[in-house]
């Protein structure tokens, strides 16, 4: 479970990661992304709408999936980031968090591999837009 003090709660900072951060985009999750200024620890946000499905038990079901996978990847990561994962409507395709898990594998493995080849020639690249 994400502790509470990584949690982005504020609708202003999440409005912002989404519209000045990097996007990766998964077959069920849209990740934006936005490096932290200073060294504090990364934070993320889970959204899951009503869009995605209309029963709040499986919209939160969801929810926890992704605050569970925030959690595993938070501290993985490098670099400080402020996180969004959107959860696209294709998630209700998915019956187990461990198929969740392996789509979005691939993405993140890409991101933090792309933060350490930065740091080690000096240039601070990041995911593209």
């Amino acid at each position: 479970m994400l502790p509470r003090r990584l949690r982005l709660t504020k609708n202003a900072d999440i409005l912002k990661i989404m519209r000045q951060g990097n996007k990766i985009t998964t077959p069920y999750v849209w990740l934006y992304l936005l490096q932290r200024t200073n060294n504090e620890s990364s934070r993320a946000a889970c959204v899951v709408g009503k869009k995605v499905h209309q029963l709040a038990v499986r919209r939160h079901r969801y929810q926890r999936w992704l605050r569970q996978l925030a959690d595993a990847h938070i501290k993985r990561l490098p670099t400080a980031y402020d996180m969004v994962w959107v959860a696209r409507p294709e998630i209700t395709e998915v019956k187990e968090l461990s198929k969740l898990q392996e789509s979005l594998q691939v993405q993140l493995d890409k991101l933090v591999e792309s933060n350490k080849s930065s740091k080690n020639s000096g240039h601070n690249n990041s995911v593209s837009k």
